[in-house]
């Protein structure tokens, strides 16, 4: 097998190239992804969790064209009792209700706050155990169904 030097020159000129790119996509787009990330983080720390239910641990990070926050609470509470409770929270932030589908074991919850935001509550499938853990999780940028 022979090799083509030629083109293999070509190589670091494309990696340069993308690299560059994603450095000029950061000082144009990242400064206002940041604002939005800091938004979508006072949003999810303005909802407090339902009493009896605490919080193990939380992600979150985001890109220039994306961002998500996410919060994971173990309970012992009945899974309508904290559906309501998300529902009724969301609500009052001018979030509203959009769908629930069931994807790899869990019951997603989906609601929408008008712009390119959703916040998904992600509940086990029911008949699992007394205690367990969900998530809640808002998020922009990411395509979920909100316009």
């Amino acid at each position: 097998m022979r090799i083509d030097w030629k083109r293999l020159r070509l190589v670091p000129f494309a990696f340069l190239g993308v690299l560059g790119w994603m450095l000029v996509d950061y000082v144009i787009r990242g400064p206002e992804a940041k604002q939005k990330q800091i938004a979508i983080e006072k949003k999810i720390g303005a909802i407090s969790d339902p009493k009896a239910s605490n919080a193990i641990s939380s992600g979150r990070g985001f890109k220039t064209s994306n961002g998500y926050v996410a919060r994971i609470v173990h309970t012992d509470l009945d899974q309508d009792e904290v559906e309501a409770y998300y529902r009724g929270e969301l609500e009052k932030g001018n979030w509203f209700y959009i769908k629930e589908e069931v994807i790899l074991s869990n019951r997603r919850i989906l609601y929408c706050n008008g712009g390119n935001e959703s916040a998904i509550l992600a509940l086990p499938e029911r008949g699992t155990a007394k205690t367990y853990e969900y998530s809640l999780t808002i998020s922009w940028g990411i395509e979920y169904g909100c316009k």
